[in-house]
């Protein structure tokens, strides 16, 4: 499991020591440093586009 980044300084760490792209993008996924963002990002999650009504969707 990756801790998520807290701050600039974790997202700047996390990012320069990211082995592969799969790696990077599990890190991004769990990354809670910009508390706008995060507010955006489950909200879209939880209220997915009507085109995509019937899918799975990444939320």
């Amino acid at each position: 499991m990756t801790v998520a980044a807290l701050d600039a300084a974790d997202v700047h760490e996390q990012a320069a020591t990211s082995v592969d792209l799969a790696q990077l993008d599990s890190r991004v996924e769990g990354c809670r440093a910009c508390p706008r963002l995060v507010a955006w990002r489950e909200e879209v999650a939880a209220t997915p586009r009507a085109s995509f009504a019937g899918q799975t969707y990444w939320g």
